[in-house]
């Protein structure tokens, strides 16, 4: 099992695993010495997911890489496990005891509003622009991260590929001193120019996750104050170790964001260092409703985990910040 198949087999409830699990062996990829394999024999995850893009796999017979069509095998969706019915019973509660149905991922970034922290961006989609200051009306199609820095409406982008990220620029950039010629992979650590004075480091603090934080190196913020930016792959943690995509020193366990079935959900994680018994007996709570494992996310739900405590904004439609 590949490293980031046991963060999100450890991360999620048993049914949610089996499906993801079962899904990931339902898509396959055929390399062209003619044998076929599944992503999830590759060391990889596709769940809730749609399409057949192109990607880079390695054969499980020839052990050899290559790029092909990934496609999904017609009679692994027939026979899929019972343990994958409505896992949205999962919860004590019903949905609108929280607030109302989960809003869908797509209409643009989340902020975190994290006490005694600060407040993050949180972006799930592929890509995200990152530009300079945009128009300010309703079809505003500037960055989707746009700084009060003197750069194009369209700076520059960055791309989730498979298990790396890319980065690509219109105007005048450098990754980690060197300037940048053509679309490039981001690395853990590097430092991203923009123009002449933007500075932002790319961490991906979880080797066993695809999400990464981007950290301001340089005083060029948006017009709102954030202390940072989330590229969310299947899941963001907060908690107090320093793997932790915001490190909240104080808290006793790590919060869970994920995704599910196009949504936002979270949920309770392990207890982390010399937590006490009270700190272990923590439970979580959404718009102060108990939760017994998992519960969906909405604009306004208010997280609380004993001392820990978050509030999400999603936007009603498109938006950039």
């Amino acid at each position: 099992m590949g490293k980031l198949q046991e963060l999100l087999a450890t991360l999620l409830p048993d049914g949610w695993a089996a499906s993801m699990e079962h899904e990931s062996r339902a898509w396959r990829m055929r390399c062209p010495c003619g044998a076929e394999t599944s992503i999830w024999d590759m060391g990889g995850v596709r769940w809730k997911a749609g399409g057949e893009p192109r990607r880079l796999g390695t054969c499980s017979q020839c052990k050899r890489q290559f790029i092909g069509e990934v496609y999904r095998d017609v009679a692994m969706i027939q026979d899929e496990p019972l343990a994958t019915r409505d896992l949205n019973t999962e919860t004590l509660i019903d949905r609108a005891e929280i607030g109302g149905r989960a809003a869908p991922l797509g209409r643009g970034p989340s902020l975190l509003w994290i006490d005694g922290v600060g407040c993050w961006l949180l972006h799930t989609r592929d890509r995200i622009s990152i530009g300079g200051p945009g128009n300010s009306g309703r079809h505003d199609r500037s960055a989707d991260l746009k700084l009060l820095a003197d750069l194009s409406r369209t700076h520059a982008s960055i791309e989730r590929r498979g298990e790396s990220y890319v980065l690509a620029a219109d105007g005048p950039a450098t990754l980690s001193g060197n300037r940048l010629a053509q679309p490039t992979i981001v690395r853990e650590g590097d430092v991203i120019g923009l123009g002449e004075a933007v500075r932002l480091r790319f961490r991906q603090p979880s080797a066993l996750s695809l999400t990464v934080r981007l950290e301001f190196e340089s005083q060029h913020r948006p017009a709102q104050r954030i202390d940072g930016v989330l590229l969310m792959d299947q899941a963001c943690i907060l908690g107090p170790a320093e793997d932790s995509h915001v490190v909240c020193h104080d808290w006793a366990r790590r919060v869970i964001i994920f995704r599910r079935d196009g949504k936002l959900w979270c949920k309770r994680g392990p207890a982390t260092g010399p937590a006490t018994a009270a700190a272990a007996d923590h439970e979580l709570y959404v718009n102060g409703c108990r939760i017994a494992d998992a519960a969906p996310l909405r604009d306004g739900s208010i997280v609380t985990l004993g001392d820990a405590r978050f509030r999400i904004e999603m936007p009603s439609g498109d938006s950039a910040i």
